[in-house]
């Protein structure tokens, strides 16, 4: 036998062992991190994100509005969010009630987003399988709390190198929004007005905090007076119509979502036949829009505060 066959073991073995290393190489170059600072803290994210999954429905609208690409996301028992149905056609289902981690390992996805009302221990399940970015603001749950979409518009833009996008987006807010309060100086009735927007939950119609849901668009915004009753609301409080009655606002924004009341299908409906409902000055004046916002909408991120914004420019000026 030749001499020559004796070195093809350890010919093989350096092959082996070059082609281990270039892997390793090319692991090492796949997962290189940098940092970035949000509020305040030093967070570390990836050089390069190509496979985002946000965990959460709220931060959806967040992404979408930064046309960042989802191969994986929280959804409804019946699909995802509709408003944005359109956008999320190649976006895996990740679980609805809460995160599925067999599902979100399968997409093996660079990034993940969550909200900051989730617990540390689903949190820390998260980051076995990739980098987690908390965003702040929904600690409190839907909508109860004004989530710094602003802060969090820019903190993608960081992340994605996409800080152009994040500043059209507050650019044209703001220039949307003086626009708005420029026209209120003009009508000094119209800054008067009692506007209010509310959901039906069962049998009950809810109110909001001052700066939650979209209520901060309408008052902190654009500076509309804010009713006693939301100035007292500690989250998303009953609201007796009876005391609506009371109230009696000028314009109202009411929200049924058919997802959220599955044991009362027909609420909407029977409010619509009361009496106290009829005889409100915004309904007899055709001011009363019922899901002229889309229900499902988590009305404190970026997305909602944008179009929030139009659909008070459509009905109030």
């Amino acid at each position: 036998m030749s001499n020559k066959w004796h070195w093809m073991p350890l010919l093989c073995c350096i092959c082996l062992l070059l082609a281990a290393c270039g892997g390793a190489s090319q692991g090492a170059q796949e997962k290189q991190m940098r940092k970035i600072t949000y509020f305040g803290k030093e967070i570390e994210v990836p050089v390069k994100v190509e496979r985002t999954v946000a965990a959460d429905t709220v931060v959806i609208e967040d992404l979408v509005m930064m046309d960042i690409p989802l191969v994986g996301g929280a959804t409804y028992p019946d699909g995802p969010t509709p408003h944005l149905a359109d956008k999320l056609k190649n976006m895996k289902s990740i679980g609805t009630e809460t995160p599925n981690y067999e599902a979100i390992l399968q997409l093996k996805p660079d990034l993940i987003f969550i909200i900051d009302r989730w617990s540390a221990t689903i949190i820390q399940q998260l980051r076995k399988i990739a980098p987690v970015i908390v965003m702040k603001g929904e600690g409190a749950g839907h909508g109860n709390i004004a989530t710094p979409w602003k802060e969090n518009i820019r903190m993608l833009g960081e992340v994605y190198n996409k800080q152009a996008r994040a500043n059209e987006i507050l650019k044209e807010y703001q220039q949307k929004l003086a626009t708005a309060k420029a026209d209120l100086e003009k009508s000094p009735e119209k800054k008067q007005l009692v506007v209010m927007t509310m959901r039906i939950r069962g049998s009950g119609i809810y109110i909001y905090t001052r700066s939650g849901y979209i209520n901060s668009v309408l008052y902190d915004d654009l500076g509309f007076p804010v009713p006693d009753v939301v100035k007292q609301a500690q989250g998303q409080d009953n609201l007796p119509l009876e005391k609506l009655a009371e109230i009696d606002p000028d314009v109202l924004y009411l929200q049924f979502a058919p997802q959220e009341n599955t044991n009362q299908p027909a609420a909407l409906e029977n409010l619509q036949k009361n009496p106290l409902w009829t005889n409100l000055k915004a309904v007899k004046n055709g001011h009363a829009f019922i899901n002229k916002f889309p229900p499902l909408a988590w009305g404190s991120t970026s997305w909602s505060a944008v179009h929030a914004l139009s659909v008070f420019e459509e009905t109030l000026f």
